[in-house]
């Protein structure tokens, strides 16, 4: 009987995963001047190149980190702040293509700050992060009610997209973070938390 509940709590956390995935994170209007904003995935930059008309436009930061652009190509510049990718595209425009090239980068669109949590908390559920960036594990199952008695604490899992789509299923250590023992860990945009119940 024991193994019948386990199997049928595995097939559900299956399946739980799989519709987390296909959720989309709210997305948000950028503040051009939040200069420590980092690029990621999602984003969509809209940058300038002065009187050079073809290279302009807005273009989406792919799964990958980069962008797809004119003459370059593929350019990488998930991790970096506005400043830091004005810098890199100057650079790479002015390696063979101009010769004072002045490029102007700003954020057209910022990814979605979107957390689901499920399992035995009080308000499970997706939740949006929109001005103080991505929580932490125990900020975002306190934002969902906290656990129920039901909760099997030790248990609780963090459920990663990466790229191509692969699920990671990540063990926080919940119960060192709680003691103190462990930092509290970052969650990322799409991150699913899951709390499953406990075993009696």
């Amino acid at each position: 009987m024991k193994n019948i509940r386990v199997a049928s709590l595995l097939l559900v956390l299956g399946l739980l995963c799989f519709s987390a995935g296909a959720l989309c994170a709210e997305e948000i209007t950028a503040n051009a001047d939040d200069g420590n904003y980092k690029i990621e995935k999602g984003n969509v930059l809209n940058i300038k190149v002065d009187s050079e008309p073809e290279l302009c436009g807005k273009f989406e930061v792919n799964e990958d980190g980069a962008i797809l652009y004119p003459m370059l190509k593929y350019v990488k510049l998930s991790g970096l702040t506005k400043m830091e990718a004005q810098a890199r595209m100057t650079e790479l425009l002015k390696d063979g293509y101009l010769v004072s090239p002045y490029v102007d980068v700003s954020f057209d669109r910022m990814s979605g700050g979107s957390i689901m949590v499920l399992g035995c908390v009080a308000k499970p559920g997706m939740y949006d992060f929109k001005e103080g960036g991505l929580p932490t594990l125990l900020k975002a199952i306190s934002k969902a009610g906290g656990f129920t008695r039901f909760a099997d604490i030790g248990g609780t899992r963090v459920v990663r997209t990466t790229t191509g789509n692969k699920k990671k299923n990540i063990d926080p250590k919940i119960n060192s973070i709680i003691s103190g023992k462990k930092e509290d860990v970052e969650l990322q945009a799409d991150d699913l938390v899951m709390v499953p119940e406990r075993l009696f």
